[in-house]
């Protein structure tokens, strides 16, 4: 019996290393320059990425509260949500100095800015995970969309590697369709394992910016960490980012992340701000350091030095035990008066976050 045990234990830690090692959805491991740029890293230890300040993933385990994320009740919608059509026609090239934004639900945004158009992390999958039966599907939408229903990309920008972030069937099916992509160190590997050729990426260190095409993308701290096998966390950077486009339009897309000092941080070095879209969702208490809490986004509006903000990081997927519309409702509750400058347009809706009063639309409290 002990024979059969040891047996059975050894190869499933080899199978569990072939499915690792082998296939695609995991990515790859950094080398060359890329590698060199990572052991050169302010922001790592021995190979390890890390915040400004110390961090854990969980702060505790309790069952009594993780137990609450296998009920449905009010975690997933009860009816699809009311989201607008999106197809390539109904984008024409802006002029360079005009801003829109399209919220696809989570965090996958499509920013029309400087003549140009930026995706960031692009999931259209059903289900955020490696393996389309693992996990909890996305939620119904009136709309459904897929990359199909995209128009023409120039950039993809990319915040971390973890699933609900970097989909590796969304970016098969976006590669050939995207002209180049800016990623934090490290994540440059995965983009090459899945056929996207080296001179198409540009890697970047938090702080580090880039110019293109006169848009300024700034790589930003964020608090969270990284890693899409077992035993991989932290070997990749993760970020937020500044987008600048000249004295016309300073965004903030502030990715995951809990609350830190890197909001002030943001703030001082690259603001005032424009607008800026900051997670709300997705939290719970055992993990606050890592995901913000709703009210604790009210201190990183200060601190960025923002006029308005936008919740995002909810909508689309079941990752967390809360209802799917306690993070907007929090948010909006504990902002007060400051509720009137939160906007909250419908998911797919090409919006100008200069036109506030049209997008504080709350769609989510319509029958």
């Amino acid at each position: 019996m002990l024979y059969f045990l040891i047996v059975t234990v050894v190869l499933f830690a080899l199978a569990t290393a072939l499915v690792l090692n082998l296939h695609p959805v995991f990515g790859a491991t950094s080398s060359g320059d890329s590698r060199t740029r990572i052991s050169q890293s302010p922001n790592q230890a021995k190979g390890r990425f890390h915040y400004l300040e110390p961090t854990k993933v969980s702060t505790g385990f309790d069952p009594t509260k993780f137990s609450a994320f296998f009920r449905k009740g009010d975690t997933i919608p009860d009816r699809p949500l009311p989201t607008r059509e999106v197809k390539p026609d109904h984008y024409d090239r802006l002029p360079a100095e005009e801003l829109r934004i399209t919220w696809f639900g989570h965090s996958t945004l499509l920013f029309e800015i400087g003549g140009k158009r930026i995706l960031s992390d692009p999931i259209f999958s059903a289900v955020p995970s490696p393996f389309s039966f693992l996990g909890q599907p996305r939620f119904e939408n009136t709309h459904n969309y897929s990359v199909e229903d995209l128009p023409e990309i120039d950039l993809i920008i990319l915040s971390h590697d973890h699933y609900d972030h970097l989909d590796y069937p969304s970016i098969r099916k976006l590669k050939d369709r995207v002209q180049d992509f800016v990623v934090p160190l490290g994540v440059g590997a995965h983009l090459e394992r899945w056929g996207i050729a080296a001179n198409r990426i540009t890697e970047l260190d938090w702080w580090e910016q880039t110019d293109y095409a006169g848009i300024q993308l700034t790589c930003t701290p964020a608090r969270h960490f990284s890693g899409r096998g077992l035993f991989n966390r932290y070997s990749t950077l993760w970020c937020a980012w500044a987008i600048r486009f000249g004295d016309y339009h300073n965004i903030f897309h502030g990715a995951d992340s809990g609350y830190g000092i890197h909001f002030r941080q943001v703030g001082e070095k690259l603001g005032p701000f424009d607008f800026a879209l900051l997670e709300c969702g997705q939290y719970n208490d055992m993990w606050h350091q890592i995901h913000a809490m709703p009210e604790e986004l009210l201190q990183a509006w200060d601190e960025l030095n923002v006029r308005t903000i936008m919740p995002i990081h909810w909508g689309a997927f079941k990752l967390a035990m809360h209802s799917w519309t306690e993070p907007p409702e929090r948010l909006l509750a504990a902002a007060g008066r400051r509720e009137e400058r939160i906007l909250t347009p419908y998911i797919g809706k090409r919006f100008s976050p200069y036109e506030v009063e049209e997008n504080r639309e709350r769609w989510w409290r319509f029958g």
